[in-house]
Parts: structure tokens; sequence; C-alpha cells
């Protein structure tokens, strides 16, 4: 069982304006809640979705998802973050290995004073590492049409990524985001043969 809601709920200045709020699911019903309180449930199940148009107040909007006996079996949320604050970077690949031709994919995202993703970030990034690896490529989304091939990299919905070619020698590769006005990110990723 899954469920997954969209959007993210960082709408600053549309108080009250109306949402499409989203639930993907593979279970036969789900619930909305918006600050613990709830916007009705909606039939769903495999190959369909859940959708309501949900007044914009800052909160905590989430979704349950009911077997067919009304057991939760899943849930997600969405929480309003506050201003961006700083970078977090996370290893998407695991078991790179110092061999020269393994690349790293690493993810880059914004988070808010308490740790909440800021999902409506845009800033831009520039990516860099030690001399264990290399900055191979960057993106963010489908709508970006600068070069690949670039260190730095205009965020999409706080987020970014880095391709970070990996040399033959073994240590500790370090890999360093930095974005105007945020606190930058490091990540370390043991290297061996």
């Amino acid at each position: 069982p899954m469920v997954h809601l969209l959007p993210h709920w960082n709408f600053k200045g549309f108080e009250g304006e109306k949402i499409k709020v989203f639930a993907y699911t593979n279970t036969p019903r789900v619930e909305l809640f918006l600050n613990g309180e709830s916007l009705g449930a909606r039939e769903s199940g495999r190959f369909k979705h859940a959708e309501w148009s949900v007044p914009y107040t800052p909160g905590k909007l989430e979704v349950v998802a009911y077997d067919e006996h009304l057991n939760i079996v899943a849930r997600d949320e969405r929480i309003t973050s506050g201003e961006a604050k700083k970078l977090m970077l996370k290893l998407e690949t695991e078991d790179v290995r110092a061999n020269g031709a393994d690349m790293a994919l690493v993810s880059c995202y914004v988070v808010d004073e308490a740790g909440l993703p800021v999902y409506d970030a845009e800033c831009e990034v520039t990516f860099s590492s030690n001399e264990l690896g290399r900055i191979y490529s960057t993106g963010s989304d489908i709508s970006d049409h600068s070069g690949l091939f670039h260190a730095n990299r205009k965020m999409r919905a706080g987020r970014a990524a880095a391709c970070v070619k990996l040399s033959d020698k073994e240590g500790t590769l370090k890999i360093f985001a930095t974005a105007p006005g945020l606190l930058g990110a490091v990540l370390s990723v043991e290297l061996t043969k």
C-alpha cells in the first residue's frame, strides 16, 4: 500500500485561494486532513487518484490511505516550511568505488530552520568536490535548458542534483554545495577500490 500527496504546501501570498490537491494511491480509500481537520474521504484504487480543491491555509496537509476494512495502511504529508536556511546533500548511489569510472549521484535540497524541506526554493547552487572527484554534470528539471556540464544549477522545487565522477584514489571524497544567502553543505563519502 502506498499514497503520494501533491503538491507541496508552500503558497505564501495565496491564503484563502483554492489549490488543487491530489493523492495518488493503490488503496481503495483516502482521506485528506488540513491541520488535523478532515476535508473528506474519497474512493480511489489502482490506477486512480483522488483530488480536492483546498483553500490554502499554512500548516500540515496530510493524506491517510485505508484498506478495504478501513484500516490505515499508508500516510503522506506536506508541511508549510519557513524561510530557506541551508542546503543539504544526500548520496543517491550506493557502493561507489574509487576506480576512475564510477559516478556518484547526489541530491541537493533546501531546508528551513526546523529541517523541513523548502519546496519553493529556487536558488542557484554551485557544486564542487575535493581531488577525489570531479563535478561531471548537474540538473534540476526538464524545463532547464542550460548545459549539463556546469557546476552551477538553478534549483526547481527546492531540488537539484549533481553527478560526480570518482577518481581511482581511495580516501574521503568531499562534495560541497553553496548558494547565496544559505548555509552550505558538505557530504563525505568513504571510497575504497
